[in-house]
């Protein structure tokens, strides 16, 4: 729950005391439902794409049309900050293939075929109908796409709390 205790001998200080501890723990629930998928797709929306499989927790997938994803419709709060997270993998031109919010904010893959770590973080002024974890804008010429994860994190309290991001080493509240 955040609560720490500091044990001290009595000899040790004949004063005031002062003690501030900042990130204790990380106290936010995530928000995607089987975002490892250890449930093969269970939760997830699949939206113009081939047949998907599962190996060793990572969805493969391809798009078979412009606009194929796999995607999930998620429940926040406006005035909120969120954090979103997905490992992914493709093989394509540069700016085809991201992780984003419908009608927002978009981190798009490089395509250079290797796992990259994807995120984003956005303050919620309206609600997005859905989380794209991999939308493949190509018209023609689909590869197949990877996702290891995809988180996301209401990181709200995180922030007002000063908590710590052992990702990123820093506190929530300094990240942007």
């Amino acid at each position: 729950t955040g609560t720490e205790i500091i044990n001290m001998p009595t000899q040790v200080a004949q004063g005031s005391l002062r003690a501030e501890i900042d990130g204790l723990t990380l106290q936010s629930t995530q928000l995607v439902t089987n975002g490892d998928f250890d449930t093969a797709t269970t939760g997830w929306i699949l939206s113009s794409i081939g047949t998907s499989t599962v190996t060793n927790g990572i969805v493969s997938f391809t798009a078979t049309a412009q606009n194929g994803s796999i995607n999930q419709v998620l429940s926040v709060t406006v005035g909120s900050k969120y954090y979103y997270v997905a490992r992914s993998k493709v093989t394509s031109s540069a700016n085809q293939v991201f992780i984003g919010l419908s009608g927002a904010a978009k981190v798009y893959h490089s395509g250079g075929g290797s796992f990259e770590l994807l995120s984003f973080i956005e303050l919620m002024s309206g609600t997005p109908t859905r989380y794209d974890v991999m939308r493949d804008t190509r018209t023609s010429a689909w590869s197949e796409i990877q996702v290891d994860y995809a988180y996301a994190f209401n990181i709200s309290t995180l922030q007002t709390n000063k908590q710590y991001s052992p990702l990123y080493a820093t506190t929530f509240d300094l990240m942007s």
